[in-house]
């Protein structure tokens, strides 16, 4: 099976190898992946490898990392990643924990990277599943966890579609930990061992209370430039098509409330010239973040195309739309941070990867679901005209999420289940 993936993998490498090479400043990584370089040699003792595919998992790893280390001092944690970004943020806030490039799946890479790191248990967040990499982790007896897991009705339609693979694949994983209780349905419905899944909650309700990150917030407040009594409508992770929308919004809303401000976040941080642009063809005076102009007399628009700087922004904002959300190809994006701060967040009606939250969200009043795009101007302006109802509102977001907090204690208590004990412990019980 091996060899026919690398052929498959090989001939797919070679068909889109003009497009990796026009797009190669941004594919960096890909070659160590490929060549199975960057691995660290493995640390003395107990050795867990944690996987986070880009920049969200990788930043949702941080609330568990830290957790994880205080119930496991005597565990060597080592951190890999998928992508550039990946990279980048891995080595800005995991920097002790060895970021490494996560191997592409052919067959001699995956196994090299096994031989020299020789993990004791691998921990993917959210997913990653490679059929070359599961099937020799699984050869090698290495329990492998699936943490934040989550199944879209989508992605069960398509699993589904290809029932043979989900049953080849998903035995070799060890343990599921899964966001909602039909995350955990629908893959028992795949033919995953029900002992196998435990419903542990999302750890982004965790990382949401956790990340203030008061520095990072000082230093975006200082680039706003925000003057009291203005308000900063925040629309962040959004996707091509989703920054008209708002700027036909914040048009038609800027006029009657010329105290508000709007701060575009692109999922794809390369587009913000393009947005850029699109906001300046529009008459708006507008700042990019990746310039870090200073010039801000006049200042409706900014467009914050960096890497990481979202979760922040959240603290400085009146307003919160999450992208992803409009068009029906992406699924929505992360609207349990906005609502940690006290935001009542605003998206559209594809939300399929964050279904059980946005409902909740929504038929508590915590949030407003846009089913038309047309009507997002309508929607702003009732969060504009009433604020005292909008902060009764966001304060309910707020406790919302909190009470749905803890998943991260009980995905380690489930990553600690596969793992010996401690060294000490291991004594007590001996010497007893």
């Amino acid at each position: 099976m091996g060899w026919l993936l690398d052929g498959v993998y090989g001939a797919g490498l070679i068909a889109v190898s003009p497009w990796l090479l026009a797009r190669s400043h941004r594919r960096r990584l890909l070659p160590a992946r490929i060549l199975g370089r960057g691995i660290p040699s493995r640390p003395e003792g107990i050795v867990v490898w944690f996987h986070g595919v880009s920049v969200g998992e990788v930043i949702i790893l941080e609330t568990l990392l830290k957790a994880f280390r205080q119930a496991r001092p005597d565990v060597h944690a080592i951190v890999s990643t998928s992508t550039d970004t990946g990279m980048s943020e891995a080595l800005k806030r995991h920097a002790d924990f060895q970021p490494f490039p996560f191997p592409f799946d052919f067959s001699n890479t995956v196994s090299y990277a096994l031989d020299r790191l020789q993990p004791d248990l691998i921990v993917l967040a959210e997913s990653e599943l490679w059929p070359n990499f599961l099937n020799a982790v699984h050869r090698r007896g290495i329990p492998l966890a699936v943490i934040n897991a989550r199944m879209s009705p989508r992605s069960l339609k398509r699993w589904k579609w290809a029932k043979g693979l989900a049953n080849w694949l998903f035995p070799k994983v060890s343990a599921w930990a899964a966001q909602q209780p039909e995350h955990a349905r629908s893959l028992v419905e795949l033919g995953v061992d029900p002992q196998r899944v435990q419903v542990t909650g999302s750890v982004k309700f965790d990382h949401a209370s956790q990340s203030s990150q008061s520095a990072k917030v000082q230093e975006l407040r200082n680039w706003l430039d925000l003057a009291e009594g203005e308000l900063l409508w925040v629309a962040g992770s959004t996707q091509p098509g989703e920054e008209k929308l708002c700027l036909d919004a914040f048009d038609a809303l800027h006029r009657e409330f010329p105290a508000l401000r709007l701060a575009i976040v692109p999922r794809d941080a390369s587009r913000g010239g393009e947005i850029a642009n699109l906001a300046r063809a529009r008459g708006f005076t507008t700042h990019q973040r990746s310039q870090n102009d200073s010039t801000k007399k006049e200042k409706p628009v900014f467009v914050v195309d960096t890497i990481g700087e979202l979760a922040a922004l959240w603290n400085l904002a009146s307003f919160a739309l999450v992208g992803g959300s409009f068009d029906g190809k992406r699924g929505g994006q992360n609207m349990i941070e906005p609502a940690a701060q006290g935001l009542v967040g605003i998206f559209g009606p594809h939300v399929w990867n964050f279904q059980a939250i946005a409902k909740a969200l929504v038929e508590g009043g915590h949030a407003d679901m846009v089913r038309d795009p047309a009507n997002l101007t309508a929607v702003m302006h009732a969060q504009l005209a009433d604020p005292q109802k909008r902060a009764q509102r966001g304060a309910k977001a707020k406790s919302f999420v909190a009470s749905q907090q803890g998943a991260t204690r009980r995905t380690v208590a489930m990553l600690e289940g596969l793992l010996p004990p401690p060294l000490s412990a291991a004594l007590g019980a001996a010497a007893s």
